[in-house]
């Protein structure tokens, strides 16, 4: 590999490094567990929240509720999941009281945000969901107090493209309405600022695989609008998951992958996020990153993941990529692929045990491998290479590795240099053999040919010495 090559690797690993830092920082602040989420949205107080719906259930003061929905959507969803995990118990939420809510969608519909509103805002339109057999989640419990004839409401900035009715929304959320009776005290509507999503339909195995993991459908469905950019927080809303469900899947009888040529991920990234996919690459560089952030090593289940530098071949293939700043970014030949896994295989392990001990953080290997896993998306790093020629960011696909199978046999050569090895000799002696046939027949027709050559001008000189025989008679 070359030197250049070599040094845009680097800014991976240190972009990597750093990435996994701005996460944990992003994420551990905001609400603490147990504390009213109240105390976190600017300008509002549990009156504020209770005059939204003062007057009508049906009308809400669309203003004050768009103001609201600008605080939550604000909030890191990770705080406030962790805040709804331990809320106050079902007969005792308040205004402003954080809760998980589950339900089935029955109906959704859009809300307009006063133009004068909407610049300040920044957005021009929140979503009024309606939830079927909802239930919450109050001081680590399982959903309750459902309610199969009556609903819910879910308000929220934004829904996953392709809601639909029947689909499953959850989402750690901000109570901002109340109802009782003489039997009951409830939740009737709640502020949310992301929801999770579990479609009725999926449209392709990896997405199945990774709902079945219980990961979250709309977050993997969100990465389609941030291809090509830069990993951000947003983005580990689905990263850490979709970790976590390769490395649960890898012990379980998955299904077959659809073997894929790098180019499709460049050409068609959006058609391949989520999906369940194998290519082969060959791995240059091994980084183990620390994950330090505790919601993030709950659902990982370890302390820390491997960033695989690898090679992709585009073969004949070359491609153009658009970027959002600069000039279209050109692949030809070979091309970078970063690869993430949350367990190394043992055969890589060993391989850096044997060349630099089990100490090292980074590493550089050689190894031609074939990886099962789902395709994250296209992200954009700092690169060296880049950045010497003015063109800004690289840009390559990063894959969520499940499992890997050594393409090398024992001795460290890859299994394609062999065969290549062995075809070029079966071609060289078949063609040796073709020449030699080609001879010896060429060798056998031409004496075939001069014998009856011979044989002709023989019968000819026959046939002269008869007719001036013949010639020499007749004159006598």
């Amino acid at each position: 590999m070359s030197n250049v090559t070599r040094l845009s690797f680097n800014r991976v690993v240190i972009f990597s490094a750093t990435l996994s830092v701005a996460w944990y920082l992003s994420f551990s602040a905001g609400i603490l567990r147990g504390e009213s989420a109240i105390s976190l949205l600017s300008g509002f107080d549990e009156a504020r929240i209770n005059a939204i719906f003062v007057d009508d259930r049906a009308q809400p003061n669309v203003d004050e509720l768009a103001k609201l929905i600008f605080r939550v959507d604000k909030l890191e969803a990770a705080s406030l999941d962790g805040l709804a995990d331990k809320g106050s118990k079902a007969d005792s939420l308040r205004l402003g009281h954080a809760i998980a809510i589950k339900g089935k969608v029955r109906s959704f519909q859009r809300v307009a945000v006063p133009e004068s509103l909407a610049e300040l805002l920044e957005f021009k339109q929140f979503f009024r969901v309606e939830l079927e057999n909802a239930g919450y989640a109050a001081e680590d419990t399982d959903l309750v107090a459902e309610r199969p004839n009556s609903s819910r409401y879910v308000y929220v900035k934004q829904i996953p493209a392709g809601l639909k009715a029947g689909d499953v929304i959850s989402a750690g959320a901000v109570v901002i309405e109340l109802e009782t009776d003489d039997e009951a005290f409830d939740v009737f509507a709640v502020a949310a600022n992301r929801l999770s999503w579990t479609p009725g339909e999926l449209p392709s195995v990896g997405l199945s695989l990774l709902a079945d993991e219980g990961v979250d459908i709309a977050a993997v469905s969100a990465l389609a609008q941030r291809n090509r950019q830069s990993l951000q927080s947003p983005d580990s809303d689905a990263f850490y998951p979709m970790l976590a469900a390769a490395s649960s899947i890898a012990s379980k009888n998955a299904p077959q992958t659809q073997t894929v040529h790098p180019s499709m991920l460049l050409q068609e990234p959006d058609k391949w996020i989520g999906d369940w996919i194998q290519l082969e690459v060959e791995i240059v560089r091994v980084t183990k990153v620390a994950v330090t952030e505790p919601l993030r090593q709950r659902q990982l289940g370890r302390s820390a993941y491997y960033q695989l530098d690898a090679i992709g071949d585009l073969g004949n293939v070359v491609i153009e990529l658009q970027r959002p700043e600069g000039a279209p970014v050109r692949f030809e030949n070979r091309f970078p692929v970063s690869i993430v896994t949350a367990e190394l295989p043992e055969f890589l392990a060993q391989k850096m045990r044997n060349d630099q001990g089990e100490s090292m953080g980074v590493q550089m290997v050689s190894s031609v491998v074939r990886v099962n896993g789902f395709f994250f998306r296209l992200w954009s790093y700092e690169n060296e290479r880049m950045n010497q020629g003015g063109q800004g960011e690289q840009i390559g696909p990063l894959v969520v590795a499940s499992s890997m199978t050594s393409l090398e046999i024992p001795g460290g050569d890859p299994v394609g240099v062999y065969r290549i090895g062995y075809i070029a000799v079966g071609a060289l002696i078949i063609g040796l053999a073709l020449i030699l046939f080609w001879t010896r027949s060429n060798r056998l027709t031409d004496a075939a040919a001069h014998g009856s050559r011979d044989r002709l001008a023989a019968a000819d000189a026959a046939w002269l010495k008869d007719q001036n025989s013949g010639e020499d008679a007749q004159n006598a």
